[in-house]
């Protein structure tokens, strides 16, 4: 730990004196479309609440620091741990081209192909009322359908038609998500190092070498820190010069 910066002066830590100071932050893509951006809130709680408070019990702050906050308000330390998120998502893309949807007239339309786990089609229900839909009309799945009561006119499912509304229409759904908490993969083979894993991002065009510079202000260097403490020392002497 090198110094903290509090609104009457500062304090710095020189040494091992006070003993070691655990730090741990994450980074992300500045694109805000990306799914680690997307997702930033659930790796600030992963690593603040759950991981850090709950598991670890780390309930006590730097004087003068908080416990959780932007690097800009954080400390100066040689280095800090770094957890990053590894999202796979999945989405459903419906094109729809039997020209459901506008304005006009509409009518139901049976979904093509549907087949229920005995075999049977729509036009089972529609001949075969009783029992048809009310005893099997929830018996699902097959073939990748859904239910007759979902895929059938007669049973109430079915498709919306309209005779007058444009073809091709797209429509995206959220499919499935996955979200895991790992150790930060850096650049050059340094994992579990906030540092080196915001240099990957630059290098893979995610951030800007501007923003890495910015956080190496707060993250110097192993075996930096003392020089660190005199640069920050000598830019008080000056101002109180001036």
């Amino acid at each position: 730990l090198g110094s903290s910066h509090v609104p009457g002066g500062f304090a710095v830590f020189e040494g091992e004196s006070e003993g070691d100071t655990h730090c741990h932050g994450f980074a992300w893509d500045a694109a805000e479309q990306d799914a680690i951006a997307r997702y930033k809130g659930n790796n600030l709680f992963y690593v603040s609440m759950y991981d850090h408070l709950y598991t670890r019990g780390y309930v006590r702050a730097v004087p003068g620091s908080p416990m959780c906050g932007c690097v800009e308000q954080m400390p100066v330390v040689s280095r800090s741990d770094c957890t990053q998120l590894d999202v796979q998502e999945t989405f459903v893309f419906k094109y729809r081209t039997d020209g459901s949807g506008g304005g006009g007239s509409a009518s139901c339309q049976d979904t093509p192909g549907f087949y229920d786990t005995y075999g049977d089609g729509c036009e089972w229900y529609n001949d075969d009322s009783d029992p048809g839909c009310q005893i099997w009309g929830d018996i699902c799945c097959a073939g990748g359908f859904g239910s007759p009561n979902e895929e059938c006119c007669y049973c109430g499912g079915g498709t919306t038609v309209n005779a007058n509304a444009e073809v091709g229409n797209l429509s995206v759904e959220t499919g499935s998500l996955n979200i895991q908490f790992n150790s930060c993969q850096g650049a050059n083979g340094n994992n579990n190092d906030l540092a080196a894993y915001f240099e990957r991002l630059v290098d893979e065009g995610k951030q800007s070498a501007n923003n890495l510079e910015a956080l190496e202000l707060t993250l110097v260097g192993v075996d930096n820190c003392d020089d660190a403490i005199d640069d920050f020392l000598e830019g008080r002497r000056r101002r109180r010069r001036a």
